[in-house]
């Protein structure tokens, strides 16, 4: 199985990317006022603003090339998922579920170019 992506929750997006860009030496490949998204040599690496708040969407996301066939398998054995927030089409499905320990864990079927590309039609993300 392949790691898709990795999301960090950030209070502050400006001085998350100023750290990460020290950190790994890189720019985001897209901004906005509440994400960026870097490339690290084909790892996503994802950062959202995040209120204050008793859950949280720092996850790791793997790739799913069959999100119907991991449901049935998961509906099989009584694991718990949801679909996750409303996406738009073109970022792609998900599924999202939480370890024994309450880890957020992603099922993902898309890819950070897919999400460049829809990115690339909306005006508040700038692509770099």
């Amino acid at each position: 199985m392949r790691i898709n992506h990795v999301t960090y929750t950030v209070s502050d997006i400006s001085e998350a990317v100023l750290f990460y860009n020290v950190i790994f030496n890189s720019q985001p490949v897209a901004i906005s006022k509440s994400l960026a998204y870097y490339d690290l040599d084909g790892l996503w690496f994802a950062l959202n603003l995040e209120e204050k708040s008793t859950e949280s969407y720092r996850h790791v996301a793997f790739d799913c090339d069959d999100l119907d066939d991991l449901k049935a398998r998961f509906d099989q054995v009584d694991v718990v998922y949801t679909e996750g927030r409303k996406r738009h089409y073109d970022e792609k499905p998900s599924i999202y579920l939480k370890d024994p320990d309450g880890n957020l864990i992603e099922f993902h079927t898309g890819t950070l170019e897919d999400r460049i590309n829809y990115y690339k039609k909306r005006e508040d993300i700038t692509i770099l």
